[in-house]
Formats: structure tokens, C-alpha cells, sequence
């Protein structure tokens, strides 16, 4: 291992949901290597509904400066219907002026993927399908439904937790 090597942080994320998934690219822009670790499958060969997940979700205000900041915004355009506003009884009873998007969540998480893998491949490794965890936290020991904990990663962050930061005791 180079001295190179040896001074850049491990960082490992702890779910390949939208938000550790930016968090992964935003550390990969700044040359920060990742390890995102995510208990589901990789969202292209994943079911296109999930009763549990599926459900829109517009993206707007943090999520549109979140997307601006990782410059990601035209994969977006490319992949989700633009958000235009409130809508009730197919109509739209509130205008929304800026860029945004709505769409499902594998639409999301399929979008954050095409942008790592054209442009943050070598920065970031996705590992998925891992699986259940016995999480941590200062109560004590609880079970979750979320990928494995890495072990020997100095930096361990749970962005569904609001981006918690996970370190060994």
C-alpha cells in the first residue's frame, strides 16, 4: 500500500438509497473513494414495483440542490418526468417554477446509478444484495433490515439515519 494510499480516508456508506448514493458521489467529486453497501439488489435488475417502495416521489428544493451540487441534474431530465407542481383531481392547483422531478424510487436510484457508472466508476464500489445487520447506536444493539456492517472501515456513514456517522467502538 502507497503512502497515497494510506492517507485517504475508507469510507464506507451503509445504504444505496438516494441519499447514500449522492453522499457517495458528492466524496467521489472531492476524490474520496467509497464503498456503498446496500442489502437490496442492484436497481436495474431489481422489480420495477415494489408494494413497499413504490409510490411517487418529487424532487424538489434539498433534493434539486443536492442533484445541482453532484452536477446530476441531467440525468434526471433524461430518466424522471418533470415536476411541475401540486397536483388534485389531474389538475394542478400549485405551480412549482424551478426544476424538479417526480418519479418512483428505482427511478431515482437507476438515475444515481448511471452517473456513477459514467463518471465516478473508479471511486466508487457499490456492493449489493449484503444482506441484514445488527446496528449500533448509543442505546445499545438493535436489529435493522439493512445491509451488513463492513468491518476495518475507519469512516462508516448512514445517510437513511440522517447521515449518521457509524464508527467502530
Amino acid at each position: 500500500m502507497s503512502n497515497a494510499d494510506q492517507n485517504t480516508p475508507r469510507i464506507a456508506i451503509i445504504g444505496g438509497g438516494p441519499a447514500g448514493l449522492v453522499a457517495a458521489v458528492a466524496l467521489a467529486r472531492r476524490g474520496v473513494p467509497t464503498t456503498v453497501f446496500e442489502r437490496d439488489a442492484h436497481p436495474e435488475f431489481a422489480p420495477r414495483f415494489n408494494p413497499d417502495r413504490s409510490y411517487t416521489i418529487d424532487i424538489t428544493g434539498h433534493g434539486l440542490r443536492a442533484l445541482r451540487h453532484i452536477d446530476a441534474t441531467s440525468y434526471f431530465d433524461a430518466r424522471l418526468l418533470p415536476f411541475r407542481g401540486i397536483q388534485y383531481e389531474d389538475r394542478v392547483v400549485e405551480s412549482w417554477p424551478e426544476p424538479g422531478w417526480t418519479g418512483s424510487r428505482g427511478d431515482i436510484l437507476r438515475a444515481l446509478t448511471a452517473v456513477i457508472t459514467d463518471r465516478h466508476k473508479a471511486e466508487i464500489h457499490v456492493e449489493y444484495a449484503t444482506g441484514e445487520v445488527h446496528c449500533h447506536d448509543a442505546a445499545g444493539w438493535r436489529r435493522e433490515r439493512s445491509p451488513a456492517r463492513p468491518t476495518g472501515w475507519p469512516v462508516q456513514l448512514r445517510p437513511d439515519w440522517v447521515c449518521e456517522l457509524v464508527s467502530p467502538r
